[in-house]
């Protein structure tokens, strides 16, 4: 029995080194089988490298060129800028009375604020129809292309205050035509209120103001009319009022704050930082103002077109004598023109 015990034990052990065996050669199998894959993919990053290393050789001097800058084409529209005393139609609406009206060939419409508007079309004829539409006269648009004056305006003075514009406008007689004439107000003494004064303005059409024009056949002068410098009551800021105001928000004249008045003492100027209310006459930024409107009050379109014109003449003038003065030797010009004959 000890026998036969000891014989089996003896197999049972046999087997298990068999085993043992068995699995530390499959692990040594599995083994080399990783490195085998590792020393693979080694050499295969290698050969990728130097590949991606050769062809970055034989790229360095591959030439680079730019992609052709797209111009935008030009759209050759005619615009028009309409301006109203009343607030223009939303933009369906005026759509809408376009098309009740014959009106198109209308490529873009710009609202600049609600009583200006820009009207773009294609073509001349659908201008024509947008001026010379009698519904929108009616409607007291007025219609003015680019770059063009439509209104002059002058100051004739010494009319009475019983003549009524409209018994004026009739008396005029003059080469230009006149479209429209208002009396001027004059604010009172006491500062409450305004009353009518004896000048009247006069608008001319085109952008040239004549210097007489005869009323009931006797010769009166015309001067130029100066606008005045408007500034808004909510803003302060100059050039428009409060009725045009971009601003939400209303803004103190005293501190140039975000509220509509304060008791502060110490003043500051919205428009120019200084120590003054935004009121104030002797601002720069009014004092600027004012010299604008009169500039443009002394010259027409037509003369600044002019003094433009001779501006430029000026500067290429003064460009040739200058260099004539500061290069004295002009031989190398010489030199280049022989060589270009030979």
């Amino acid at each position: 029995m000890e026998q036969e015990t000891i014989q089996d034990g003896e197999v049972d052990e046999n087997i298990r080194t068999k085993n043992i065996n068995e699995n530390l050669n499959l692990n040594d199998e599995l083994t080399q089988h990783n490195e085998e894959e590792m020393i693979a993919e080694n050499d295969n990053n290698i050969t990728y490298k130097r590949r991606r290393e050769e062809d970055e050789g034989q790229d360095e001097w591959t030439e680079v060129v730019r992609r052709k800058q797209r111009l935008r084409a030009l759209r050759e529209g005619i615009q028009l800028t309409v301006t109203s005393k009343t607030i223009f139609p939303k933009q369906f609406a005026l759509a809408k009375l376009f098309k009740a009206k014959n009106i198109s060939n209308i490529s873009k419409v710009k609202y600049i604020n609600p009583f200006k508007i820009t009207i773009e079309v294609n073509n001349e004829e659908s201008a024509d129809d947008l001026i010379n539409c009698d519904h929108f006269i009616e409607m007291g648009w007025r219609f003015q292309r680019p770059f063009e004056v439509g209104l002059s305006y002058g100051i004739i003075k010494d009319i009475e205050l019983d003549i009524t514009e409209e018994d004026l406008i009739k008396s005029i007689s003059c080469t230009t035509e006149v479209i429209n004439v208002k009396r001027l107000q004059r604010k009172n003494k006491d500062d409450i209120g305004w009353s009518d004064c004896e000048k009247v303005r006069v608008g001319f059409k085109g952008s040239s103001l004549p210097t007489y024009i005869y009323i009931f056949d006797m010769k009166v002068r015309v001067e130029p009319y100066v606008f005045p410098v408007t500034q808004c009551s909510n803003c302060w800021r100059y050039g428009h009022t409060r009725k045009m105001c971009p601003s939400v928000k209303s803004y103190c004249p005293k501190c140039g704050g975000k509220h509509d008045s304060c008791d502060i003492t110490v003043y500051k100027c919205i428009n120019c930082n200084e120590n003054h209310m935004a009121l104030d006459r002797t601002c720069p930024v009014y004092i600027k103002e004012r010299r604008i409107r009169d500039i443009m009050a002394e010259f027409n379109w037509e003369s600044i077109k002019l003094k433009i014109q001779n501006s430029v003449q000026i500067c290429v003038e003064w460009i040739i004598t200058w260099i004539f003065h500061n290069i004295p030797d002009w031989s190398f010009l010489l030199r280049i023109f022989d060589d270009k004959n030979k």
